[in-house]
């Protein structure tokens, strides 16, 4: 219901595979990926937090990053410039760099991901999840 309200922020509290499960089921029921980029999943900056208490401050702390930055002139996104996003090559979500708060380098390039979870999965077998490369039309 949140995420089909006009809520300037939403975020979940969860484990990265309850997430992953409540993503899912969002994604069944209808919930396209505009929809579903609201969501901040895991909720809060990346502190590190561990505690009841510390997830909360990151939670509060990114809301209120989230509430300055409406204020400040000129904040909004950024203009498109037509190129899609990156996908999380784990679980196939996109990902904006410009928030992207897990990013990880692969032969020299950033792979961004949705969550701890998927970054920690890629770094452990990078090679199963990303798909070799296309070739130029007409090679053999």
């Amino acid at each position: 219901a949140v995420l089909g309200s006009g809520a300037a922020y939403v975020g979940l509290v969860a484990s990265p595979r309850r997430a992953a499960s409540v993503l899912e089921y969002l994604r069944e029921s209808g919930f396209g990926p505009d929809e579903l980029e609201r969501l901040r999943c895991p909720a809060g900056l990346e502190l590190g937090a561990v505690t009841p208490g510390e997830i909360a401050l990151s939670i509060a702390a990114e809301l209120l990053k989230a509430r300055r930055s409406a204020d400040r002139p000129g904040a909004g996104p950024a203009p498109d410039d037509g190129a899609a996003a990156p996908l999380d090559p784990v679980c196939g979500m996109e990902v904006d760099p410009a928030s992207a708060r897990y990013v990880s380098e692969h032969e020299g390039r950033p792979v961004y991901f949705c969550a701890a979870g998927c970054r920690e999965r890629f770094e452990r077998e990078p090679g199963r999840y990303l798909s070799p490369p296309a070739l130029p039309a007409g090679s053999p």
